[in-house]
């Protein structure tokens, strides 16, 4: 990539490209739109950058007729991809009490830990005013609150529940928690 005075000159994806990258991407059958959007996350969706029409071009990236419309829709410059389904994501549901916390049987520790960073992911979407960049910190840095304690449990069977109950969550974020988890025996 070229520099010039405005910085990195940016070359177009190709068509080719741009279909790997909508096939990458996209939701898988029966994933949950938060699944789907910590998975964009974890597969590096904040380092791929593309414009409006790049965007519009990978077609359907979800089974969400209507999601799909909002990101077709997107008007703007060069932003991350994770960045641009964000903003559309806040369109949609504009907080977290219109989608609403993920539910997910805890009846293993992975399950546990999964279920801890989708809440994660939910509420570092909504941690900070919608704007041009994805919120800081990042998902695993947020807090781990009395409210997503309570949301585990609940979640959780009862042998595992045991296990949980007694976690620490003064100063706990979710990366510290899914730790913890990951060092339990149930």
């Amino acid at each position: 990539m070229a520099e010039n005075n405005m910085g990195p000159a940016h070359r177009y994806y190709t068509f080719t490209e741009l279909l790997a990258i909508a096939q990458h991407f996209k939701q898988k059958p029966e994933e949950h739109m938060i699944a789907w959007i910590l998975r964009v996350y974890d597969q590096g969706g904040l380092a791929l950058a593309l414009n409006s029409q790049e965007l519009a071009l990978l077609g359907n990236l979800t089974s969400d007729t209507i999601f799909n419309c909002l990101c077709k829709g997107l008007q703007g410059s060069r932003k991350a991809l994770l960045t641009w389904l964000l903003q559309a994501w806040r369109q949609y549901w504009p907080s977290i009490l219109h989608i609403g916390m993920p539910f997910l049987s805890c009846v293993i520790m992975e399950h546990c830990i999964l279920l801890v960073r989708l809440m994660g992911m939910l509420e570092w979407i909504y941690h900070e005013p919608a704007s041009e960049q994805a919120p800081k910190p990042t998902p695993e840095d947020m807090p781990f609150t009395q409210n997503l304690h309570q949301h585990l449990l609940a979640q959780a069977v009862p042998h595992l529940q045991q296990s949980l109950v007694n976690l620490p969550l003064k100063d706990m974020t979710v990366l510290k928690v899914v730790m913890a988890i990951s060092r339990l025996k149930p």
